[in-house]
């Protein structure tokens, strides 16, 4: 009896561990995928965002039938 409590005890501390590095490495992973996305995102400052996102969509450059659409709802 006293053999497999010590088995179970060893088997939770080898399943505890192994379960940390999976956590450690998936985490790794995770940051180094953020950060080779981020190397390639432009950032704006906030009033340039402003003036680029109204520049890029008027209410003119959309084709009538959307815009109809958009008033029916």
């Amino acid at each position: 009896m006293a053999g497999q409590a010590s088995r179970r005890r060893t088997d939770f501390a080898v399943a505890c561990i192994l379960a940390a590095n999976q956590r450690e490495s998936l985490e790794q992973t995770v940051r180094q995928a953020v950060r080779d996305e981020l190397r390639h995102v432009k950032l704006l400052p906030p009033n340039r965002l402003t003036e680029e996102t109204d520049r890029d969509v008027q209410l003119s450059d959309l084709p009538g039938s959307l815009i109809n659409a958009l008033e029916e709802l």
